[in-house]
């Protein structure tokens, strides 16, 4: 089953970044894990549902919307 994992960034180079070190990361502390498999184990998720960036700033008024 993937897991989704949502990245709160400013900037699209935010994103890679933050996905790229956090790839190798658990490539490295997951002993059957490999680069080859990420894709099949994990979707980030950089965006809201709307498609809008997942912004710093913008998550206190998605805590309010409805």
């Amino acid at each position: 089953m993937t897991q989704r994992i949502t990245v709160v960034h400013e900037a699209p180079a935010d994103f890679v970044t933050a996905t790229e070190l956090a790839d190798r990361a658990l490539v490295d502390a997951v002993s059957w894990l490999d680069s080859d498999q990420l894709p099949h184990q994990r979707e980030w998720v950089g965006a809201t549902p709307t498609g809008e960036r997942l912004l710093w700033k913008k998550i206190p008024g998605l805590g309010r919307s409805d």
